[in-house]
């Protein structure tokens, strides 16, 4: 899946695959590098019939060669240091859009506008459990000893978990906006306009309604990806 608008670039991020050109393994770094395989480097020494084996990069990140190619070109126009103007990174286990900013003057007053707050990014989450809370602003932080956040409600800081908190508490808020039923699962639309790292996932599973797939936040292993999708963003600016 590939759109655009007069402003950006919109393609689609599968589940399981890091966004940000930091991780070893992320999309940008692999599109980037066009590297089909591990055996790359001396392509033309491997026989024909090996090579029919070798599956290509946009199958290994389970995206489409359209999509492939409509990245590529993205690519081409932007500055590696800026990680080709991408607007938003994704937790690896979350999926769908990603979006590039088509010129720097988009890209710098984005970063402004997400500066002040006036950015919100609309996720939906699909889960077993209805959720009953509509606004969650319990603060949350960095857990000590692991790559994880830690909700800090009154409960923990009475007890001796509060150790675990590296660095200071970070205030944001997840707002549900609607849940719809499907089945017997829950498709909840949320918004965020101040985030953190695994905000959302982390949110949701202290109020009881974890995401389906969610592994880190519960302790229930589903036999599924996890099921949080960003949609879309609105600036308030506009």
């Amino acid at each position: 899946m590939f759109f655009q608008n007069e402003s950006c670039f919109f393609i689609r991020k599968p589940p399981g695959i890091a966004s940000s050109r930091g991780d070893n393994f992320s999309i940008l770094n692999a599109i980037h590098n066009d590297s089909l395989s591990e055996f790359d480097e001396s392509a033309e020494q491997i026989p024909d019939a090996v090579k029919h084996f070798i599956k290509p990069i946009y199958t290994q990140l389970g995206i489409t060669k359209i999509e492939y190619d409509h990245m590529k070109s993205i690519m081409s126009w932007f500055k590696q240091d800026e990680e080709f103007w991408l607007l938003n990174r994704l937790d690896t286990p979350t999926s769908w859009l990603l979006y590039f900013a088509k010129s720097k003057v988009i890209y710098d007053n984005w970063k402004q506008w997400q500066r002040k707050w006036l950015i919100t990014k609309h996720y939906v989450a699909i889960t077993d459990w209805l959720p009953t809370i509509h606004l969650i602003d319990t603060p949350i932080a960095h857990h000590k000893n692991w790559k994880k956040m830690i909700v800090v409600d009154q409960d923990l800081l009475a007890s001796k978990k509060r150790q675990k908190i590296k660095w200071k508490s970070i205030i944001t808020t997840t707002h549900l906006v609607e849940s719809i039923a499907i089945w017997e699962n829950y498709l909840n639309h949320i918004t965020i306009s101040k985030w953190q790292r695994h905000q959302i996932r982390a949110h949701l599973s202290y109020i009881w309604a974890p995401i389906i797939g969610e592994k880190l936040y519960n302790d229930y292993q589903w036999d599924s990806p996890l099921q949080l999708y960003s949609i879309w963003c609105s600036v308030s600016k506009w």
